[in-house]
């Protein structure tokens, strides 16, 4: 199966890859449900939408704004793991997360490939917190005990290098470090930048290898939890914007959804986010 160009990648055109990639370990049976093209879902840190949609610091973000949907009403919540945790678990506490089922476990469990993938964490299935720039924090699957109690499982939980945009899984979750992400840096400005450009150095490769590439934040600021989400390629819009009410555990309703999985803890009440 080879995955096509999208109108999206048009869009964004110069900063992509010519050529399509043929799938690899990403191509799932065609008799399980599953959306309709591979998802990447990137998670930056601790920037509020206002900061993001239209800052002239993040062109590259504005480019896959306008080359995709820009979902205009996303609200997170205050607590950088507890966002982690909601948009994966539906909960919002480690101690919750510990016997809770995820996005991670029903995966495993329907056979659909996947892959959790943090940039600078030492090695596969690494359950240590740091060194930094990787943040165990920002690391959702490792609180999980039913991925971090079954090798297979932990198995795909891995450094970011091991990502393969020409060998995309079902679904990849995707965390740059905190010098990447937009946590850490000199300023606010430079914090921008640097996601800006860890996106603009990867997310092209991912659009040609014919993903639905989805980039979110996990929080705002505390006293503004306004976040902005996008995405791009695959099924997703060009140019539009949706206003619809969101949330982190409406994005985990609207992967179960896609995945045909149940809907988990909060997500259940949520108003699922649209995943082809």
């Amino acid at each position: 199966m080879r995955y096509g160009w999208t109108r999206a990648l048009a869009a964004v055109a110069a900063l992509a890859c010519t050529s399509a990639a043929p799938a690899g370990a990403g191509v799932v049976a065609a008799a399980q449900a599953a959306p309709k093209e591979p998802v990447v879902l990137i998670v930056l840190e601790n920037k509020t939408y206002s900061s993001i949609v239209g800052n002239a610091n993040a062109p590259y973000i504005q480019s896959l704004i306008a080359g995709g949907t820009l979902y205009t009403n996303y609200q997170a919540a205050p607590g950088s793991l507890p966002d982690y945790l909601r948009m994966t678990g539906g909960i919002a506490t480690t101690s919750a997360a510990k016997n809770s089922d995820n996005i991670f476990n029903q995966l495993q469990g329907i056979g659909q490939s996947w892959g959790e993938y943090e940039e600078s964490m030492p090695s596969a299935c690494y359950l240590k917190s740091g060194p930094l720039p990787y943040d165990r924090a920002h690391n959702p699957a490792s609180y999980y005990s039913d991925i971090t109690s079954k090798p297979a499982a932990c198995a795909n939980m891995v450094p970011f290098t091991a990502f393969d945009p020409a060998h995309l899984r079902s679904f990849s979750y995707v965390v740059p470090n905190d010098n990447d992400n937009m946590h850490s840096g000199s300023s606010k400005t430079a914090e921008i930048k640097a996601g800006d450009a860890w996106l603009k150095a990867h997310v092209p490769a991912m659009l040609a290898g014919g993903a639905l590439v989805i980039v979110t934040w996990d929080e705002g600021n505390r006293s503004d939890e306004h976040i902005a989400t996008i995405a791009i390629g695959g099924t997703a819009g060009v140019g539009m914007k949706d206003s619809n009410a969101y949330t982190h555990f409406g994005l985990l309703a609207g992967l179960e959804n896609a995945y045909g999985v149940p809907l988990l803890n909060s997500a259940k009440t949520a108003a699922p986010f649209p995943i082809s």
